[in-house]
């Protein structure tokens, strides 16, 4: 059934005896009954942006502020965290109001996806989200970052144990300015104010394979650095690498990673492990021993 529903014949039109107009007045109301588009007002186009939503309703349709108002519209962005909806309704703005989780927490990263169909409730005081988009296993991406002639590249967005079980930093092509130079990872407990870098602040055990041919792998590794060495970036090559970080509340941060680089004749192939001895992480850094790195680095969010 379109909605709003059409038109119906005033009682003061009808003709004496036309009972035909009365039998049409109740039979577009009881189709409107037993339709159940009705009872969903799946009819809104966004025209907000992510954080910012601005569903756009019907002139024709009716809707007040209370609890109890259901609002479903097709989001025009994906949220990049906490989040507001201004509803248009009847030709009038219901005023913008935050859209928290059932639980009251703010929206993070990704759970309103862009093309996805929104489902709000209000309670009295704020829109209630009824489908967040949450997976567990998902890989959500938080950050990306293009780092070119850079020494160091940060991560800080979203980093929360709340919604995420563990984070994943995949490198794409990275090329440094000088030759083998090492790759590394630091962490951050404040943010990204500052960075771990003490002497023993990290542990890693490391087993390479180097050449254009397999070979027996060398071992090697670090019993305490100022950070984890997880790759190297090569003048005139490329490196790609993968690297699970897994911060825990109250012990130390674990980490394990797998990287490729070199050139297209000799290729380096190293498995790492180890961890951070920091617990709470909110901030992970890409640091270049010596020189310049140029790439691109994404971080994601795993679900838990």
């Amino acid at each position: 059934m379109t909605k709003p529903v059409g038109s119906l014949t005033q009682w003061g039109a009808l003709t004496s005896g036309n009972t035909s107009d009365l039998d049409a007045n109740f039979t577009a109301l009881k189709t409107a009954v037993n339709d159940l588009g009705t009872y969903s007002n799946y009819t809104a186009s966004d025209t907000g942006s992510a954080n910012t939503y601005t569903p756009q309703y019907s002139s024709s349709l009716t809707g007040t502020l209370a609890a109890g108002l259901r609002l479903q519209f097709l989001a025009n962005a994906t949220n990049t965290g906490a989040s507001t909806v201004n509803a248009t309704v009847g030709g009038s703005a219901l005023g913008s109001k935050s859209i928290k989780n059932l639980d009251g927490s703010a929206l993070t990263y990704g759970q309103i996806v862009q093309n996805g169909i929104v489902d709000l409730l209000y309670d009295g005081t704020q829109f209630l989200l009824l489908n967040p988009f949450v997976m567990a296993g998902n890989m959500v991406l938080l950050q990306t970052n293009s780092p070119s002639a850079a020494s160091a590249s940060d991560f800080t967005t979203g980093i929360s144990l709340t919604p995420y079980s563990h984070f994943v930093i995949e490198i794409y092509d990275m090329a440094g300015s000088t030759t083998a130079q090492n790759l590394s990872i630091q962490v951050s407990t404040d943010g990204g104010s500052s960075w771990k870098s003490g002497a023993s602040d990290y542990q890693y055990l490391q087993l390479a394979d180097v050449g254009s041919a397999p070979t027996t792998p060398t071992a090697g590794g670090s019993t305490g650095t100022t950070s984890y060495v997880f790759a190297q970036v090569i003048s005139g090559g490329s490196t790609r690498a993968t690297v699970n970080l897994y911060p825990s509340a109250s012990t130390v941060t674990r980490i394990m990673s797998s990287a490729a680089y070199g050139t297209t004749t000799t290729l380096t192939l190293l498995q790492s492990s180890g961890l951070a001895a920091f617990a709470a992480v909110n901030g992970f850094r890409i640091t270049v021993a010596s020189g310049t790195m140029t790439g691109t680095a994404r971080l994601f969010g795993v679900h838990k």
